[in-house]
């Protein structure tokens, strides 16, 4: 073989060009681009935050990657861990906008680093020192015991630009409510105490703090809550398992001087005048969620509808979403009743009631009736019915789709110009073939509406089904209790009920029979329905 013939040049010039470096890289790629790839490597990680890794490919990649990194922090993630380093780093701090917290009446027994353990424990406690928290020995003490919520309050030490926090619980209620002052979670006086302009020490005023979504699940006197209403960038406030015992004694916040413009409250149970003040403390309320638990009215005052109407109609002019449901037709029938005409509400454009305001008795006229009360802006209906009322709310809105449906073939003004979605919610999976629902799918489809029907929408029902069933411990889960009121949650391609974890044997807790006996039966007896 001869080894010295030549290649061809055409061939030593293809070589060279594989050997020769790219001209672009993905370090060439604009800032937008790479915050896409950055963002999407997130979703391969375990907790679906983006990739820490992706800090150490350069300079550049750490500027971008870092507050897409610290954005959100959620407690699940190693609490201790992650206060060492926004302490030893404090610009990563800033970097944290949204935060999720656990707070279990479990505090992490065996779990965890202890915090004054690691070896920066002395950089942590200098650290806790300067904030000048009063009762500061027992503040060191509660982190030496990892309690979360002095864990809490370092960590909000360390991150002044939050926008949104969110507090979990997973503890049942406590239902031997305690006599005398209701105790205050450490993050809510901390919190109500700058809303007050009192000392607090070295610490931030959230001042860009625009939502609180927090599971209460413990009686509060309503004076604890109007420290949120005196935030000035809060927006949005979201309770679940809301338990305000008295009314307006304890509120120290004028009307009309809040800047919240929505307030919602799932599965809670709320004194009228609590609600009354919390309303009219808004300036221009834009959004008003109301799911009343009636299971817990022995415990506390039943709702006084009246006042809260009244309250209601004062910001008529500016509230785009009314979500009322009451687990009783006959008491949210009268809380609507009270509203009046919902046509005075020209900006409405979200309403979520229950049926029983469309067929009550004393308003004939079946589908006039309808378009009498409904807001001329309405985009999105949602009705609340159960199986006693379904076949009249079906008939109601069918007759509603072909008007619709009429005025457009005739050209004729619309009655609803805007609507655009109907709901109904509540039907049960075995009740659904009963109320024949295809024509009315198909009526409003015709009309160029979107129809959807659910078996459970209630707000925070999921939450509420896992985490806390009073009677879950005692068998009663006959028809009219797991069918009305624990709104069973149906897997449409498996085809048997679903209850989630909040039936596993390993949750009950046969040791409060005694305990809960009574309470178990007056709920059962509330829960009865024809």
């Amino acid at each position: 073989m001869n080894t010295d013939k030549k290649l061809p040049s055409t061939l030593l010039e293809s070589g060279a060009s594989r050997r020769r470096k790219p001209e672009t890289t993905i370090d060439d790629l604009p800032d937008e681009l790479l915050l896409e790839i950055i963002t999407l490597a997130g979703y391969y990680g375990p907790y679906g935050y983006p990739d820490s890794y992706c800090v150490y490919v350069s300079r550049r990649w750490c500027r971008l990657a870092l507050p897409l990194l610290y954005y959100r922090y959620s407690f699940k993630l190693s609490p201790s861990r992650f206060l060492r380093t926004i302490v030893m780093a404090p610009e990563l701090g800033r970097y944290v906008k949204e935060i999720t917290v656990d707070l279990n009446v479990e505090k992490d027994k065996g779990k965890g680093q202890n915090i004054l353990a690691s070896k920066d424990y002395q950089d942590l406690v200098t650290r806790a020192k300067s904030l000048q928290i009063p009762n500061e020995d027992e503040f060191l003490r509660k982190l030496s015991q990892n309690d979360r919520e002095a864990l809490l309050v370092l960590i909000l030490s360390q991150t002044p630009n939050i926008r949104v926090f969110e507090a979990q619980a997973t503890f049942h209620i406590p239902w031997d409510f305690p006599d005398g002052q209701l105790e205050q979670p450490l993050w809510l006086e901390l919190i109500s105490e700058i809303a007050e302009g009192t000392s607090v020490g070295r610490i931030h005023h959230f001042h860009t703090l625009q939502r609180i979504k927090v599971d209460l699940r413990y009686p509060v006197a309503v004076g604890q809550l109007s420290s949120l209403f005196r935030l000035p960038s809060l927006r949005t406030i979201e309770i679940r398992y809301a338990f305000v015992v008295d009314g307006e004694s304890s509120w120290k916040y004028a009307e009309k001087s809040s800047s919240v413009e929505n307030l919602t409250y799932t599965v809670s149970a709320i004194h009228h005048d609590a609600l009354v003040r919390m309303i009219l403390a808004c300036k221009a309320l834009k959004s008003f969620t109301y799911y009343h638990d009636e299971a817990f009215q022995i415990l506390l005052v039943p709702l006084n509808v009246s006042p809260v109407s009244r309250a209601l109609r004062v910001h008529s002019d500016s509230l785009e979403k009314i979500c009322i449901r009451h687990e009783f037709d006959e008491l949210a029938c009268e809380f609507i009743g009270l509203l009046g005409s919902f046509q005075d509400f020209r900006r409405l454009k979200d309403l979520d009631v229950n049926f029983s305001l469309l067929v009550d008795e004393n308003m004939p006229g079946g589908l006039q009736s309808i378009l009498n009360i409904l807001p001329p802006n309405l985009e999105t209906l949602t009705l609340f019915l159960n199986f006693v009322n379904g076949p009249d709310c079906i008939r109601l809105l069918r007759e509603l789709a072909v008007s619709i449906l009429r005025e457009q073939i005739n050209a004729s003004p619309k009655s609803l110009p805007c609507l655009r979605k109907v709901c109904v919610n509540g039907i049960k999976r075995r009740y659904r073939d009963r109320l024949d629902l295809g024509p009315l799918a198909q009526a409003f489809d015709r009309a160029g509406i979107e129809f959807k029907h659910k078996e459970n929408d209630i707000p925070g029902a999921e939450q509420y089904a896992a985490t806390f069933d009073p009677m879950a411990n005692y068998g009663y889960n006959e028809e009219g209790y797991d069918e009305y009121y624990c709104n069973e949650y149906y897997d449409d391609e498996v085809g048997d009920d679903s209850y989630g974890d909040f039936n596993d044997e390993d949750e009950v807790d046969e040791t409060n029979e005694a305990e809960y006996g009574e309470m178990a039966q007056d709920l059962n007896k509330l829960l009865q329905y024809k």
